[in-house]
């Protein structure tokens, strides 16, 4: 583990992670009022979504991350099948 020295006046970015919460929270929020499940495909609810080019993407595969969108992924993605 590294110490890092941080200045009074550091800025940091959290733009990138508001996305992520409010988006969770979002479809959370309607998953549990029962309106979606996080097994619906995303062409459920976005019409024009390409499933030719992305396959049967669900709501969860894009909250995990692993939708198959390309992406410079490090390691192999989590086996989310059912």
């Amino acid at each position: 583990m590294h110490d890092l020295e941080v200045a009074d006046n550091t800025l940091y970015d959290i733009d990138e992670i508001t996305k992520v919460m409010a988006t969770t929270f979002c479809i959370m929020s309607l998953v549990s009022s029962s309106t979606l499940k996080l097994n619906d495909l995303v062409s459920k609810w976005v019409p024009n979504y390409d499933t030719s080019k992305k396959g049967n993407t669900t709501i969860a595969d894009l909250l995990l991350h692993n939708s198959g969108l390309p992406f410079n992924y490090p390691g192999p993605l989590p086996d989310t099948a059912k």
